[in-house]
């Protein structure tokens, strides 16, 4: 079982800064936006300033496992362990320009390579790709609003 609670995720930050801008040529083109409970500045310290509180982008790589965007870092992303409180809420594709949400795919409040995925319908949130506080920004996500958040541990 499992319970909801509230979480504001916009206004405040500009959303979430996945690649440089311009995008670099061999980048990894499809990333997750990734809602952590945790403030994801306390648990990473090399999250850009302007970066949503609770949100970053990650991956899933079937050689590496997960890894996390990273702007700074060579290729652009590093290693990441996931933590109880993370939950997936939607797919990037930077190529396409399009993004999607999760709980269509594996189920509101199911799991995906280990990580909950997903957020309720009636959620407050916009999206808008490749902007960054306001402006046209490649790579990034600008996202504002609210979510009544599903959570449980993992295995129960």
């Amino acid at each position: 079982s499992g319970y909801y609670y509230r979480q504001w995720i916009g206004s405040k930050r500009s959303g979430v800064n996945i690649l440089p801008d311009p995008i670099p040529s061999g980048a990894r083109l499809v990333w997750y936006v990734l809602f952590s409970k945790n403030n994801v500045k306390t648990r990473f310290s090399d999250i850009v300033d302007g970066n949503a509180d609770n949100l970053m982008g990650v991956a899933y790589d079937s050689r590496k496992g997960w890894v996390r965007s990273c702007p700074t870092c060579p290729g652009y992303e590093t290693s990441y362990t996931p933590d109880s409180g993370d939950i997936l809420l939607f797919e990037v594709d930077f190529e396409s320009g399009t993004w999607s949400r999760l709980d269509g795919v594996n189920g509101y409040g199911e799991q995906y390579q280990g990580i909950l995925t997903g957020y309720a319908s009636k959620s407050k949130l916009s999206f808008d790709m490749n902007k960054w506080g306001g402006e046209d920004t490649e790579g990034s996500i600008q996202v504002d609003g609210s979510l009544p958040v599903f959570t449980k541990m993992v295995g129960n």
